[in-house]
């Protein structure tokens, strides 16, 4: 459930982005014919992303469907550039034909768009080799973004030429109504940026102490943020684990788990309750040992605050913590399987032979 949720979520994450990366085209460009570009440029990227995922071994997972989410508004730029230059060459030279307009206007930017293509895949490629399971993870999202990256700067030196010199013409623009609006504000707002700039060159020394604090800003902002490796997940599952001292019978884990019930089933958010004497997802098995599942009830019913997996958390955990004669724990289950309190493997190392400790850690490190 947890995974279709999320996948559906992203899903639709997607269909929104795409949508509102069209509108924000639209205004910017002005014509339906100049959106229409960038826009095959979209599905075209985002298709031959899916061909390449395949050969690095990437499924369709959340994280690289949210890499796909982020490609969204990236791979139009290159399709952009290519029909504002084209515009732009048709405006001022009138005596071009527009297949004529379109081949100066790639002779001018095609440069530019391997140059773009290239700094963002400098950034995105090394992380493809960082070590460890940060680098597995991030590994698919690098790979997604720069295929995608290529694709989109293929299609713009391919496809949206030939697109431009098809549906591109020569046109009286409307100054009336919220399009035109929008591309005066637009233009003022590039005008503005641009005085800014000019100003701050001719005043290098109040650039380069504005660019300080910048960087001072940054950095102190990184060392009070809080981090972590991997966000918690509401999964829509609570695992409780229950351990009582060593030589206590079954019948008194049991007599406890009925405690543990009554707790987590007395919470609004918990649909049903599973519980297992004799095993721990932490501890190992025996007779002393016990562990209880909770299925929570769907994403929808629990839309506020106080029904969703910390809360609960923070509501059993005092509660668990007064049961008398064991060490009840309820905790969420890792994002990643594998990577949690309650997941990996084991490794024992026996000493058959007599090796002396020196042996026996240099045998260690090579396993």
């Amino acid at each position: 459930v947890f995974i279709e949720a999320t996948v559906d979520e992203v899903l639709h994450t997607i269909f929104e982005a795409f949508v509102l990366v069209l509108l924000v085209v639209y205004l910017s460009l002005g014509t339906w014919r100049a959106t229409l570009i960038p826009a095959i440029a979209v599905p075209v990227s985002l298709i031959g992303t899916f061909i390449f995922m395949a050969p690095f071994g990437i499924s369709a997972n959340t994280i690289s469907l949210l890499s796909i989410v982020l490609v969204i508004g990236i791979v139009v730029d290159d399709a952009i550039m290519v029909v504002e230059n084209t515009e732009r060459v048709i405006d001022e030279e009138p005596d071009l034909s527009v297949p004529d307009a379109v081949a100066k206007a790639m002779s001018q930017i095609t440069a530019p768009i391997i140059a773009i293509t290239l700094v963002i895949l400098s950034v995105f490629v090394p992380v493809i080799f960082i070590p460890g399971i940060t680098g597995q993870l991030y590994k698919q999202f690098a790979v997604t973004v720069s295929c995608s990256m290529l694709i989109s700067a293929l299609n713009a030196l391919t496809l949206s030429p030939a697109l431009c010199a098809v549906l591109l013409h020569r046109e009286e623009k409307s100054q009336k109504g919220l399009v035109p609006w929008v591309m005066r504000q637009i233009d003022k707002g590039r005008d503005g940026y641009s005085a800014v700039v000019r100003r701050l060159v001719r005043h290098s020394s109040l650039s380069i102490l504005i660019i300080a604090a910048v960087i001072a800003a940054a950095v102190g902002m990184n060392k009070i943020t809080p981090s972590g490796f991997l966000p918690d997940e509401d999964q829509g599952i609570v695992m409780v684990d229950v351990q009582l001292p060593e030589g206590a019978s079954q019948d008194r884990t049991i007599d406890i788990l009925k405690q543990v019930f009554e707790v987590v089933h007395s919470h609004p958010a918990v649909q049903n309750v599973m519980g297992v004497a004799g095993h721990s997802m932490i501890g190992g098995s025996g007779a002393n040992f016990g562990m209880m599942i909770a299925g929570l009830k769907p994403y929808e019913v629990r839309e506020d605050k106080s029904m969703q997996i910390q809360a609960l958390l923070a509501y059993l955990q005092p509660r668990l913590g007064r049961i008398q004669g064991a060490l009840v724990r309820p905790f969420n289950m890792p994002a990643i399987p594998g990577i949690g309190s309650a997941s990996g493997f084991d490794y024992r190392l026996q000493n058959a032979q007599g090796e002396t400790p020196q042996e026996m850690e240099k045998v260690m490190f090579k396993t």
